[in-house]
């Protein structure tokens, strides 16, 4: 339901409805996290890339494979792959759990999957073919 002044939009591929306060911009969603939601899942990646690369993790155009949903996947090691969607990048974390972390904050789940990425291209998970 609409506010008064305000219509909704549609977020690219993602099928959810967005506020922007009647006006459609690059990013939408909370500003809890110290910033708006990428409005793409290709902005979102390319954020998460920019991150992981500032940390020293290196990723390549070849890393990148897409879903059917339209929305990107980056493979980074053996067992380590985040799915990315406008508004959550998704992971299998340490503990063999599904994490998430909002898309609002590139850095902090670049942070977060560049430990992962550390411990794994160490000590890969038992089974996993290493390159």
């Amino acid at each position: 339901m609409a506010r008064p002044g305000e219509r909704p939009f549609r977020g690219e591929r993602t099928g959810q409805a967005a506020w922007s306060g009647g006006i459609l911009s690059g990013t939408y969603g909370s500003q809890a996290h110290g910033g708006g939601v990428p409005a793409t899942a290709e902005r979102a990646l390319a954020d998460l890339r920019r991150e992981l690369h500032a940390l020293g993790t290196e990723t390549e155009e070849h890393d990148v494979f897409w879903m059917r949903s339209g929305d990107p996947t980056l493979s980074l090691a053996p067992g380590l792959v985040v799915r990315v969607d406008a508004k959550w990048f998704r992971w299998l974390g340490d503990v063999h759990r599904w994490r998430r972390h909002t898309t609002g904050d590139p850095a902090g789940a670049a942070r977060l999957i560049h430990r992962i990425h550390e411990i794994r291209r160490v000590d890969p998970p038992e089974g996993v073919p290493v390159p």
